[in-house]
């Protein structure tokens, strides 16, 4: 067996700049903690989960299925966190052919009685074979839409047979990142005149031919696109339904090609919505001009030991009207750039009570929007930022705007709720809080990290969630009864006393944490 480095060394203590965390004690996988395994041989993930009408939950992700590679799933849980048996196939809805496929988000849709009228899936195919066959097809890699009845049975009354594929020849996709099935968000909002679907897209033909492209040839742009409840482009966003927007080249000696990605938005007021995400270029071209990426063209000199990779990237926050067009009133035209000169990603939005939205991501900056003190060369910490209701950054939240998690190791926020005047924000770190050094073993590698925070940015709470191995954060929901539940995979095949093992995959989690009381100590989970 190969040997690999000893974790010990990741878990370091713990550099945190949260306002009043240092009063917080820190728990771990504590009783009030349920956690739920799913898996078969192979890989099972989940990217997003939902709150469903019933009281249970409902999980979009993958499956891998011997033969076919990765499928698109979709996991209905009941309120007590166990497969709903009257959902597809024991609880599951596995769909794809012999590519990869997967399902990304899902929303469920309201009767008119109360109840649950189904499911909307997003996700994308790279070969559209299999449970595909005989439905258009657009090229290398294509979105789809998929509607289910409330039991898991194809809705006949939207696209073909219930499924559509979306895009044109080049790649076209509602991502999440294979390697590692990070980079979550929410994907679908359902809006009056139907629902919104933030996806990418390197096409300029099929779907989007004649749409007004901005990249280059080989660049990802933007694409939000409006259906109607059979699937169709809604005429009235955008152009013809498609919204698209990219970024110019970065004016460097080593040019990298400008790519542009969308991984949540939110229904915002007024029919309004939000988007949030991140992208490589000097800026984006509108209609009125560009508006400049103040991070990537003032990008810095490589200090010495640092590289390359961590300077690509700023985040960036859009709000746009119920046609698809930017608010020139909010922010700078319509889009607040979030970062400093080095990289950041945004991963995920929530409307806050006040108007204004929460964005979380990571970042590896000390200037510019990110004043704090100098981390190590390349490290990245989880970074949460508030904007006010005008777009601009609020300077009463945290410090200056802005709150940051982290440590040695890598950490990044991947997602954030508003609830009331709680503010929750989920994330994963290898950096293992001092407090808890003593109670884990080196085996606990990357781990979840659910912090609670108050409206104005400080900490009130905060969770060491997970096992051996590591856990990798995909969504986060509150529920009714305002516990926190969350989504994911674990694999304990990464450490397994302290080697390199064969293992049986990546396995999808749900944890279900209940937080009214957080002040009360304890230790140990439920696990089932």
């Amino acid at each position: 067996m190969k040997r690999i480095p000893q974790v010990l060394s990741l878990l370091a203590g713990l550099a945190m700049a949260c306002p009043g965390a240092g009063a917080v004690p820190w728990r771990f996988n504590p009783p009030e903690l349920e956690d739920v395994t799913l898996g078969a041989p192979g890989e099972d993930a989940g990217f997003n989960i939902r709150a469903t009408l019933d009281g249970g939950y409902v999980v979009a992700g993958c499956m891998s299925v011997p033969g076919f590679g990765r499928q698109m799933a979709l996991y209905k849980l009941r309120p007590d966190l166990s497969l709903d048996p009257g959902f597809g196939r024991e609880g599951r809805w596995i769909f794809g052919g012999r590519g990869d496929d997967q399902a990304v988000d899902v929303i469920e849709l309201p009767g008119a009685s109360g109840g649950s009228a189904g499911y909307l899936v997003a996700g994308y195919t790279k070969q559209p074979d299999g449970d595909f066959a005989g439905r258009q097809s657009h090229g290398a890699i294509d979105i789809v839409l998929v509607r289910l009845s409330a039991d898991g049975a194809l809705d006949p009354g939207f696209g073909e047979g219930g499924v559509r594929l979306y895009g044109g020849s080049g790649d076209d996709e509602v991502l999440v990142h294979l390697d590692n099935f990070s980079e979550p968000g929410d994907r679908i909002a359902a809006v009056p005149q139907g629902f919104i679907i933030a996806a990418m897209t390197r096409s300029k033909d099929g779907d989007l031919a004649g749409i007004r492209g901005i990249g280059t040839q080989v660049s990802r742009d933007l694409m939000i696109f409006m259906v109607d409840h059979r699937g169709e482009y809604h005429s009235g966003f955008g152009e013809r339904g498609i919204l698209r927007l990219g970024s110019t080249p970065v004016a460097r000696a080593d040019p990298r090609e400008p790519n542009d990605f969308v991984f949540s938005m939110k229904p915002a007021p007024a029919g309004d919505f939000i988007a949030a995400g991140y992208h490589l270029g000097s800026g984006l071209t509108l209609a009125d001009g560009t508006a400049i990426s103040q991070g990537n063209t003032g990008e810095p000199l490589l200090a010495e030991g640092e590289s390359r990779q961590k300077h690509q990237m700023d985040g960036w926050v859009l709000r746009f009207d119920e046609h698809g067009r930017l608010k020139s009133s909010w922010g700078d035209r319509g889009l607040a750039f979030v970062g400093g000169t080095r990289q950041e990603k945004i991963y995920d939005v929530a409307v806050a009570p006040d108007g204004g939205c929460f964005v979380t991501g990571r970042t590896a900056s000390w200037d510019q929007q990110f004043s704090r003190a100098q981390p190590g060369v390349d490290d990245f910490d989880m970074v949460l930022v508030k904007l006010r209701a005008d777009g601009r950054l609020d300077e009463g939240f945290g410090a200056k705007g802005c709150v940051y998690f982290g440590g040695a190791a890598g950490d990044q926020g991947l997602r954030v709720a508003a609830d009331g005047d709680r503010v929750f924000w989920l994330g994963q770190s290898a950096s293992i809080p001092t407090e808890l050094s003593g109670h884990m073993s080196a085996g606990h590698f990357r781990q979840v990290i659910l912090l609670q925070l108050s409206a104005k940015g400080v900490t009130e709470a905060a969770w060491n969630l997970g096992g051996l191995g590591e856990e990798k954060v995909g969504g986060m929901t509150i529920d009714r009864a305002g516990r926190v539940v969350i989504t994911g995979y674990r694999d304990t095949s990464v450490v397994v006393e302290q080697e390199e093992k064969e293992g049986r995959g990546r396995d999808m989690f749900v944890m279900r944490l209940t937080v009214s009381d957080p002040a009360r100590k304890g230790s140990g989970g439920t696990r089932r």
